[in-house]
């Protein structure tokens, strides 16, 4: 298929070879006096290598290589030899020897063009092959003078048309654009610099509120500009896990019944402990520019807030050290770390830099708590009072959660601070409230309010089944679901203690309920299932959603129930055994 007279198409590429060797090139050539001194050595001592080359001699004069194609006057200038190898013919001297060859046999040569040549893997196609006596054979017979095909077919190279194959251009040549070795030299280059991903920054100020909604203090946090990020090359993996609503009541249940102490921590400046394990530029901060060397960037070695892979990079670092201190990571929430040492039990729940620790050993706790001092700036806000907006409060029968402070804050952003109060949240049939038809003009904000809704049912399974019914119309909200939205804020309105309780006169059983309608969807005529899981008579878990297919029977429809309630279950039970609870 290509022009292989020369070899390696030295007539293409001589102006592309340097005159003096690279260093690479010179080692190549350096291994070839090696073998040729080791091979003549070999002959010294009488191996068996002439005995070869006079055999394949004899047969180079009376039988062809290639079929009959081959002229005598060819084949008398083929001599082989088998102890030689081909690879071992240095480039430079073929080069040499096609460069010396005449202009009359190099026209005589090109005159008898061949109509296929050998490639590494197929036989010449049109011509007899007779059997080669090695596969060594067939890589000496390239350098040679090609067969003369007879067949009618006309092809590329009967035609004179060839073309150079990039698998023999290995030639070292200079590349146009070289590219940096180093970033210092990167950074003299202004095409590089102009390429390089400089992240910005940003001073973010805030005013931190107390439970009760006095001030605690001001807070001022350089931010970096992730939004500029690229992924998988500023960052890779960006995945931080988040405790779940179930693991957490699952551990209050145990420090109520039990009689635990639950102590509460927080990380200052969690994510800035972070290590970075990839390239990151920023930009100098504002108000802290160095003015000898303004255009400078720094080169972060620590996460900052900001950046997407940061909430990664504190996870694996704070994790790392409880594994080291002898923590064991739950299965079911990887968020959930147990401790066991002799017959001592601690739990920590971790959201991002809030922790709830939690055990029957106050001297095992306190060394925890030595150990976290040293490796972080930790504070200690002492008895659980206030964790991921959720409010606890103890009392002499146990442990109540509640959100009251989220809920009036909810309420004086929708603008119904002062709205009446209804005493449930849903009519009996919201499908039939009018303006039914008429869109919503600010569909924005409709979505904003049922979003804040989500993160109150973590302690309100009363409007559990209200929220799920209104979040279902965000998609195109209409009049009437903006009516229903009012309706459940302003029973808010009048529930804003409203919580769940955690008895400690109880034990540990798990009981499970659950319930569905048939086809309550009027326009998918899908149901909504839901169920609620118990440990002695406190409310672990809850749910209340449409199923995702249609429902033949109210029959099936209750058995797709039980069967999200079996998997809510089956998890409760893997993470009761994490814990330790039989």
């Amino acid at each position: 298929m290509f022009a292989e007279e020369s070899f390696p198409f030295a007539d293409t590429y001589i102006n592309q070879q340097t005159a003096s060797p690279t260093p690479l090139f010179a080692a190549w050539l350096q291994g070839f006096s090696t073998t040729s001194s080791s091979e003549t050595n070999t002959q010294e001592n009488g191996t068996t290598a002439s005995t070869e080359n006079h055999q394949q001699e004899s047969m180079s004069e009376n039988q062809p290589i290639f079929g009959n194609g081959l002229s005598e006057e060819n084949s008398e200038n083929m001599q082989l030899t088998i102890a030689d190898p081909i690879s071992a013919i240095p480039l430079q001297t073929v080069l040499q020897q096609d460069n010396e060859t005449t202009p009359e046999q190099r026209s005589r040569s090109d005159g008898k063009r061949p109509e296929c040549t050998a490639s590494l893997d197929l036989d010449p196609i049109g011509n007899i092959v007779s059997p080669l006596p090695s596969r060594l054979e067939q890589l000496a017979s390239r350098t040679t003078t090609a067969t003369e095909s007879t067949h009618p077919m006309v092809t590329r190279s009967k035609a004179g048309i060839s073309k150079p194959n990039k698998r023999y251009a290995m030639l070292a040549h200079k590349v146009s654009h070289p590219m940096p070795k180093t970033v210092t030299e990167a950074l003299k280059d202004e095409k590089w610099t102009a390429a390089m991903n400089v992240l910005g920054s940003k001073w973010v100020f805030r005013v931190k509120l107390l439970a009760d909604g006095s001030l605690d203090k001001y807070k001022a946090r350089l931010v970096a500009q992730g939004f500029n990020q690229e992924e998988g090359i500023d960052y890779l993996e960006t995945y931080s896990p988040v405790v779940r609503s179930a693991t957490v009541r699952a551990v209050l249940h145990l420090a109520t019944i039990m009689n635990w102490e639950l102590k509460q921590m927080d990380v200052k400046n969690a994510y800035l402990h972070g290590d970075l394990t990839e390239t990151v530029y920023m930009k100098q901060p504002a108000g802290f520019v160095k003015k000898a060397l303004p255009n400078h960037v720094c080169l972060l070695h620590k996460s900052l807030y900001g950046l997407k892979q940061s909430p990664r990079a504190w996870f694996d670092k704070f994790s790392n050290f409880l594994l080291s201190f002898g923590f064991v990571c739950s299965f079911s929430d990887p968020s959930l770390f147990v401790c066991v040492k002799n017959s001592d039990v601690i739990m920590l729940l971790l959201n991002v830099d809030d922790m709830v620790i939690t055990g029957d050993s106050s001297k095992l706790l306190s060394n925890l708590l030595n150990e976290l001092n040293k490796q972080f700036k930790m504070k200690d806000l002492g008895k659980l009072n206030y964790f991921l907006g959720i409010q606890a409060q103890f009392h002499q029968k146990g442990l109540f959660l509640s959100e009251p402070k989220y809920a009036e804050d909810l309420l004086f952003t929708a603008g119904m601070k002062d709205c009446a109060p209804v005493a449930t949240p849903l009519p009996i049939q919201p499908d039939n409230a009018p303006h039914q038809s008429q869109l919503f003009d600010n569909p924005t904000y409709f979505r904003s309010l049922a979003g804040k809704l989500q993160y109150l049912t973590l302690t309100r399974p009363d409007i559990q089944f209200s929220v799920n019914y209104v979040c279902q119309k965000m998609h195109a909200p209409t009049l009437s679901d903006f009516h229903l939205l009012k309706r459940i804020l302003r029973y808010i309105k009048g529930t804003t203690t409203m919580g769940i309780s955690f008895n400690k006169n109880t034990d540990c059983k798990l009981r499970a309920y659950s319930d569905s309608d048939h086809a309550g969807c009027h326009a998918s005529r899908r149901s909504t299932g839901g169920f609620c899981t118990f440990l002695g008579n406190n409310l672990i878990s809850w749910s209340s959603r449409k199923q995702p297919t249609v429902a033949k029977s109210s029959t099936e429809a209750e058995y797709r129930a039980m069967s999200e309630t079996a998997s809510e279950i089956t998890w409760i039970v893997n993470l009761l055994k994490d814990l330790g609870v039989p």
